[in-house]
């Protein structure tokens, strides 16, 4: 489809209206449906083995999460402002209907995770079942509107550096879908806040082998990498820890190949 400037601008200047409306949920939701616990005192009273703590899988609570997000709130922001810029500048980018698709995406996977902490914090199995749900869906619009960015194949460094950090988004969303589905099992099992240890589970390499096909097949690394780091803060004495780790190591390393391979041959789908 040939698009004239006038409409790629406009499009292009949609798209950061897309991006700028999910922030702006994330920060509305919250407020006007407060949360009545924390989600540090639900998590912690409701973890799963495999949940990211202290360093290594020390005690305490991991400073993963609020990295996390702020990194993907940050490159949101970032696009956001950068999109308006170019825009109001007259500039062209190389997939500006990409760019729509991507965006419309991430403004409802960040709708979608902005519901999620009222309902997890109400700490009831229902609500479990219902947050997880909300974050399944999150990390399937997420993971589609990355992939229809195209990270690292603009050839606009502002443009791939951005759309890089925001592929933890997808990273991240589908690792914490794996959790909550853990916490939701155990509450339904076991009770709400039990103390009872959960028992050993496949759930990290499942998600690892999930990440790693992604990262090989859409050619972006960031996604098994978030994973990656986010088992430097999970119990290192677990197998499937270990398992995991390696696998998701391996997957950046596979999505670098995979990435240099498709630039310089041009066979990117």
């Amino acid at each position: 489809m040939i698009l004239s400037d006038e409409d790629a601008r406009t499009i292009q200047l949609v798209s950061s209206g897309f991006l700028t409306c999910g922030l702006a949920m994330a920060v509305l939701v919250p407020a006007v449906f407060p949360s009545i616990r924390s989600v540090k005192s639900v998590s912690e009273r409701n973890s799963v083995f495999w949940s990211p703590r202290g360093f290594l899988g020390a005690k305490g609570r991991s400073p993963i999460f609020g990295i996390a997000w702020f990194l993907i709130y940050s490159s949101q922001l970032y696009l956001a402002v950068a999109l308006l810029i170019v825009s109001l500048q007259n500039s062209i980018l190389p997939d500006p209907i990409g760019l729509l698709n991507g965006s419309a995406c991430i403004f409802a996977a960040t709708m979608l995770s902005s519901l999620w902490t009222p309902l997890f914090t109400l700490a009831k199995p229902w609500a479990f079942t219902a947050s997880s749900t909300l974050l399944i869906l999150c990390a399937v619009f997420a993971t589609v509107g990355v992939v229809a960015c195209k990270p690292l194949f603009h050839g606009v460094i502002w443009l791939d550096i951005g759309l890089a950090m925001l592929s933890i988004f997808s990273g991240w969303v589908i690792t914490a879908a794996a959790i909550s589905i853990g916490i939701t099992t155990k509450a339904y099992s076991r009770g709400v806040d039990s103390i009872e240890q959960d028992e050993a589970s496949l759930a990290p390499i499942i998600v690892s082998i999930l990440l790693f096909v992604l990262g090989v097949v859409f050619a972006n690394p960031v996604l098994p990498a978030t994973l990656l780091v986010a088992t430097l803060f999970m119990p290192i004495q677990m197998r499937s820890i270990w398992i995991s780790t390696v696998i998701c190591a391996a997957g950046v390393g596979a999505g670098v190949v995979m990435v240099y391979v498709y630039r310089n041959t041009g066979l990117f789908w």
